[in-house]
């Protein structure tokens, strides 16, 4: 199994990706602000795993680019 999370600034070319899903039968899941969060948290606390140093501002940035 794959997943593709996109990010847009219009709904426009959002609907029309979505529109090409369904119609070749792929799965669409809509993630909350909350998920979001958790998303780039986890991403965060692997690179972290890979000792490479994250701070507070990269965090902070990332977070509140939502």
């Amino acid at each position: 199994m794959a997943y593709l999370i996109l990010e847009d600034s219009t709904n426009e070319n959002l609907k029309l990706l979505m529109a090409l899903a369904k119609k070749l039968n792929i799965k669409i899941s809509e993630i909350s602000t909350e998920e979001q969060e958790d998303f780039l948290f986890g991403k965060m606390v692997l690179k972290e795993e890979t000792e490479e140093y994250v701070s507070r501002e990269i965090l902070m940035k990332e977070l509140n680019r939502l």
